[in-house]
């Protein structure tokens, strides 16, 4: 029997429901962390997604995509995984090649199909 649009809705939200706290602990912003300047607002007053690479890195980044499902550690590290993808995915975006564009955009909504929340977000926007 094939999954329900509600049975996988309560099954990622019960999902993302048990990382609430690292999801608090990656998005809480703390004032002064980027750059030497405080602030006293609760509002990051940058740009997301933050810590796109370079297009100096971007070759590496994707030959480094290439491996890392691939990899033996990969079922215990999915995580480490997404990230690199969402990180890639943002990167093409940013490319001036419409075909590159559409692999950093397909990329970013398969990331946002399995229920990554910061590609789920940019997916959104």
């Amino acid at each position: 029997r094939e999954e329900t649009e509600e049975e996988r809705f309560e099954r990622v939200l019960a999902y993302h429901r048990s990382k609430i706290e690292t999801y608090r602990s990656d998005w809480e912003y703390k004032a002064g962390s980027s750059s030497s300047v405080s602030t006293a607002t609760k509002t990051p007053s940058r740009t997301w997604p933050d810590g796109i690479p370079s297009n100096g890195d971007l070759s590496y980044l994707l030959e480094d995509l290439k491996y890392c499902v691939r990899s033996p550690n990969f079922r215990s590290d999915k995580e480490y995984c997404h990230k690199l993808s969402f990180k890639v995915a943002a990167a093409l975006l940013q490319q001036f090649e419409e075909e590159t564009q559409k692999k950093g955009f397909d990329l970013l909504k398969s990331l946002a199909e399995i229920g990554y929340p910061d590609a789920m977000a940019f997916y959104g926007m």
